[in-house]
């Protein structure tokens, strides 16, 4: 890309930030933030043995640096088997550096469990963000 033309885009992308001042223009000095409506759910499908997801489970979810117990997201139309372990709705109890959540449930004769770190997605503490955690539960 020519010289010119870089300069231009950048200076087209800064002169759409300034009157936006939405989180998305990194560098901009003394910028308001702008939440997106989205709304991010951390999510994870429970299967038995043979890999068949598995509904109606209670789940237990615990935020580790707290001890708090979580109260599980009305489930939304994900499909069968799959559960909120955390949406936006939690933003606020979540660090800016990121926290463990654990996610368990139990049928009464077999459990499963996992650890999710979930984090932040932006400076304006919008959105939560899986940052590490399985997709899949096996039930044993």
């Amino acid at each position: 890309m020519r010289p010119g033309r870089r300069r231009f885009i950048r200076l087209l992308m800064v002169s759409m930030c300034l009157p936006l001042a939405g989180p998305a223009c990194n560098g901009v000095a003394n910028q308001a933030c702008a939440c997106t409506a989205l709304f991010a759910i951390v999510q994870v499908t429970v299967v038995d043995p043979a890999g068949a997801p598995v509904a109606g489970l209670d789940p237990i979810i615990t935020l580790r640096r707290t001890g708090e117990r979580l109260a599980p997201a009305a489930q939304y139309a994900y499909g069968p088997g799959t559960y909120s372990v955390v949406t936006d709705n939690e933003i606020a109890l979540i660090a800016t550096a990121g926290d463990t959540v654990r996610f368990a449930v139990s049928d009464g004769a077999r459990g499963a469990s996992g650890d999710f770190v979930i984090g932040v997605s932006d400076r304006c503490r919008c959105h939560i963000t899986r940052i590490a955690g399985p997709s899949t539960l096996v039930l044993h």
